[in-house]
C-alpha cells in the first residue's frame, strides 16, 4: 500500500462546475514526494525508530549483497 511519486488520483464530480453545462468536473490530485538531502542526528534516530516499528531493516541492500556474494563463493569452493 502506498503512492508513488507523480501518481495521480482522479476524483469524479469533485472538481469545478462547468460554466456552460453546470456539471461538476473531475478533481485531479498528483503526489509529489520530496526526500530530504541531509538529516541531523535526531532526525536519523527518529527515522530508524519508524523503520523498526514497521519491521524495516536499516540496510537491506548490504545483507542481500552479502548473501549473493556468499552463494557465488560457494560455487568455486
Amino acid at each position: 500500500m502506498g503512492a508513488k511519486d507523480k501518481q495521480q488520483f482522479i476524483f469524479r464530480k469533485e472538481g469545478i462546475k462547468n460554466v456552460h453545462s453546470g456539471t461538476l468536473g473531475s478533481l485531479v490530485a498528483q503526489i509529489k514526494i520530496q526526500y530530504p538531502k541531509k538529516l541531523n542526528r535526531e532526525q536519523k534516530e527518529m527515522l530508524e525508530k519508524v523503520q523498526e516499528s514497521f519491521g524495516i531493516k536499516n540496510r537491506p541492500e548490504d545483507e542481500s549483497f552479502g548473501g549473493v556474494f556468499e552463494k557465488i563463493k560457494g560455487w568455486f569452493n
